[in-house]
């Protein structure tokens, strides 16, 4: 069973990177990690370069027309593999 995972995020690389520490202690990693970021820098983007998680991560800054978290959860949605069984977000 292939797993996604999508993370919505904005202005928080302190709070994504806690979450991508608990992510790598389970049991099950996610086939691929999709992060949509409507931040207004690229700081949660070098958090995740800096930390170097070896996991299946896509990132994407998006702009202030896909901002919000519907329209970042739909992003991500179109982003999953189509081979994938679950979405979690």
């Amino acid at each position: 069973m292939k797993i996604s995972l999508i993370i919505c995020t904005y202005m928080r690389p302190v709070a994504i990177c806690n979450l991508l520490d608990s992510v790598v202690q389970q049991t099950l990693i996610p086939d691929e990690i999709i992060v949509v970021d409507g931040s207004l820098d690229e700081r949660t983007k070098e958090s995740l370069e800096f930390k170097n998680y070896h996991l299946p991560i896509m990132y994407f800054l998006v702009d202030k027309s896909l901002r919000g978290l519907t329209r970042q959860r739909n992003f991500g949605v179109g982003k999953v593999n189509p081979d994938c069984d679950i979405i979690a977000f």
